[in-house]
């Protein structure tokens, strides 16, 4: 028996392994491939074998990426922090909110109803004046405030400032409240001209006089028909001017001038507008504002009883000196 040297077997890895079969065929390349004869069969010993240490052989396995753990953070309830401002922190400047005064602007409202059934043109003009009046303090007040809240805090000099620019801020606000009483008086003709042609001679009567004209006509309404037109045109009129384009301003200028005025009462403790709240609250009526009321409603009533007294119905057209012709 023969035994092929220790260097004849050489196990480098399991990649590139080379063994001797028992058949003693050694496997060397597939174009020199060498078969010994059967009758010279070589029998590799095992103790022949040499195999090359572990130490030859290099596995690389594959590093397991370590992942950190992903943490979600879900918004607490509670009450909102304040808004940041970038550039001055949470103490922004906040420009105070002031209250609505529903109630005593309708009671002011009712006696320029009533007035416009009986003078007409005089009753717009003076509506006129104080819508212009509003827009003008609602400019003053807004500007002194937008300042403020671009500047991020309160400056000693910005009443100076907004005072030396009153001027300007009269004429933003009478050249802002033309479009408002444009747009509010052209609703008031439409109503009137609609009343004037409905309940016009021959057409719809309500209370028909009783007269020779009226006979030769077809049929005439009372004076007081007429008058009724006209308080409705005013009350659209007024309607449209306060809600209707470009009116914030001025709602906002009658706010402010109804709460200097007849300023409202807060409990001690209390909570007032401003401050940077945005809620504001309800404060009692003060004393100054049940007086305004009931002067406002007391000359409602004596515009109500002059409508019905004799003449009835009587319509003044001062300045102009007839009715218009529709």
């Amino acid at each position: 028996m023969q035994v092929v040297p220790p260097a004849a077997t050489q196990v480098i890895s399991p990649v590139a392994t080379q063994v001797v079969s028992p058949t003693a065929t050694q496997p060397v390349s597939p174009a020199a491939t060498q078969v010994i004869p059967t009758a010279a069969t070589q029998i590799v010993s095992p103790a022949a074998t040499q195999v090359i240490p572990a130490m030859a052989t290099q596995v690389i396995s594959p590093v397991a990426p370590v992942l950190a753990p992903v943490v979600v953070q879900y918004p607490q309830p509670g009450p909102a922090a304040p808004q940041a401002s970038p550039d001055f922190g949470p103490q922004a400047y906040r420009r105070p909110l002031v209250p609505k005064r529903t109630g005593l602007l309708l009671a002011f409202a009712l006696p320029f109803v009533l007035a416009a059934a009986q003078a007409p043109l005089i009753t717009v003009g003076c509506f006129a004046v104080v819508v212009i009046i509003a827009r003008i303090i609602g400019t003053i007040v807004n500007d002194l405030h937008t300042r403020r809240e671009l500047a991020g805090y309160e400056r000693k000099s910005d009443s100076g400032i907004v005072a030396a620019r009153a001027p300007l801020a009269v004429l933003r606000g009478v050249l802002g409240a033309i479009p408002q009483l444009l747009v509010g008086g052209f609703a008031g003709l439409l109503v009137m001209a609609a009343g004037w042609w409905a309940f016009g001679a021959g057409r719809i009567m309500i209370l028909e006089r009783a007269d020779a004209e009226s006979v030769a006509a077809g049929g005439l309404n009372a004076p007081i028909v007429f008058a009724g037109v006209l308080a409705v045109a005013m009350a659209a009129l007024m309607a449209v001017t306060w809600f209707g384009t470009h009116s914030a301003l001025t709602r906002y200028g009658a706010r402010v001038a109804l709460n200097g005025v007849a300023p409202l009462r807060y409990q001690a403790g209390a909570v007032r507008p401003g401050g940077g709240t945005t809620v504001v609250p309800r404060g009692r009526v003060g004393v100054v504002t049940v007086l305004l009321a009931v002067v406002a409603l007391a000359v409602a009533a004596l515009l109500f009883y002059r409508l019905f007294s004799s003449p009835v119905g009587a319509i003044s057209w001062w300045p102009a000196s007839a009715p218009p012709s529709l």
